[in-house]
């Protein structure tokens, strides 16, 4: 093999390694920007009133922290966006920053969650388990990530027995 022909294989590696070495720096620097978050759903009982509330608990997961700006429920084939009046504590507002590792709960009065279910029509609890089935909350942040959080059994195990004992 003469020599100009070992250069230019030379030359193509060490081309395929510097534009692997760009991709793989700019796919580094992206994904660690990248806001993360945990978000678990969960029934709540006030201890003083005694009254239930749905919690949404977001916990910020990533390495950098991001300020909350909206929050919908995917319910009975509908987006519904929660009015301020219906929370017992609403999600904090977009200039408080949810910093890295810390936990943020927003409480929604069970009676307000109850109206998303069964929307204008009485439903049965069976009826109100297969909506929560199909159904998820979504939670925007400032910079327009979207974190979506379907309902665990355990929640709608929890909720199956609250509609049953209301009844």
């Amino acid at each position: 093999m003469d020599y100009q022909m070992a250069q230019f294989i030379v030359s193509i590696f060490v081309a395929i390694g510097t534009v692997g070495s760009v991709v793989i720096s700019l796919w580094f620097a992206i994904h660690s920007r990248r806001e993360k978050a945990k978000i678990t759903i969960s029934l709540a009982i006030a201890m003083d009133t005694q009254e239930e509330y749905v919690n949404i608990s977001i916990v910020n997961t990533g390495s950098i922290d991001f300020r909350l700006s909206h929050m919908y429920f995917y319910i009975n084939n509908m987006t519904i966006m929660p009015t301020p009046v219906q929370f017992y504590q609403p999600l904090p507002d977009d200039k408080e920053p949810v910093l890295p590792g810390s936990r943020v709960n927003s409480f929604l009065l069970m009676i307000a969650f109850d109206a998303y279910i069964e929307n204008k029509q009485s439903i049965t609890p069976e009826q109100a388990i297969n909506c929560l089935k199909k159904g998820h909350v979504i939670v925007y942040t400032s910079r327009g990530t979207k974190f979506i959080a379907k309902f665990d059994k355990s929640f709608i195990k929890n909720y199956y027995d609250y509609r049953v004992s209301k009844k």
